[in-house]
């Protein structure tokens, strides 16, 4: 497996091009619909779970040229059922320095599995999809809920911004160790935000 580096992104209102609109198309570009991208579809056959997802479906072929700085896409998936043209695709992505999903064969950017629970996601990469879809059903299972249930308590606490002033005034060090006391707290069924930020700040509320 190569060693791609993780990443998070945020892709609400983001210009994503798909060619390709079958099954893998949907399997891939539906979850980036659901995160907010605006996907643009080119494929004379569009699966049902995008037809009415997209933003704009181009209804044939796709043709080198299609994809062009001036419609300003931020990622672009090769999806189509012919490798060749994924081959090329990914060629013209390239040419124009676009970051490229290419579904059928290992490339630059690979897509990790995504595994939801309840506001948390972990994310799961192999390198061998049934290897992957084992793992992730098995973290689906096992991942105890208090780790989400910890993830929304602190959330609102590290974007409290009379939170982040109180901490501004601690030295780093100190305010390291008090956020590992926090999380250890929380984890432990702590649910109480004036305890949590006596914890963290130091201070009394």
């Amino acid at each position: 497996m190569k060693n791609y580096f993780p990443i998070m992104l945020d892709l609400s209102g983001t210009p994503v091009w798909c060619v390709g609109g079958g099954e893998m198309a949907a399997a891939k570009v539906g979850p980036m619909i659901d995160a907010g991208a605006q996907v643009t579809l080119i494929s004379p056959e569009v699966h049902e779970l995008l037809q009415e997802r997209v933003a704009e479906i181009i209804p044939r072929e796709y043709q080198t040229g299609d994809i062009k700085p001036s419609n300003q896409p931020a990622l672009v998936v090769a999806a189509s059922d012919v490798r060749e043209v994924n081959a090329q695709v990914k060629a013209d992505a390239d040419a124009l320095g676009l970051w490229c999903l290419r579904i059928d064969q290992a490339g630059d950017m690979s897509l990790p599995a995504r595994v939801p629970v309840d506001d948390l996601t972990v994310a799961v990469a192999t390198g061998v999809p049934a290897l992957t879809a084992r793992l992730s059903a098995h973290l689906a299972h096992d991942i105890d809920p208090k780790w989400a249930e910890a993830a929304e308590v602190l959330r609102e606490l590290r974007r409290d911004v009379d939170v982040r002033k109180a901490l501004s005034a601690l030295p780093q060090s100190e305010r390291a160790a008090n956020w590992r006391l926090t999380v250890d707290a929380a984890l432990d069924g702590e649910n109480d935000r004036f305890a949590l930020l006596r914890i963290l700040t130091g201070l009394e509320y």
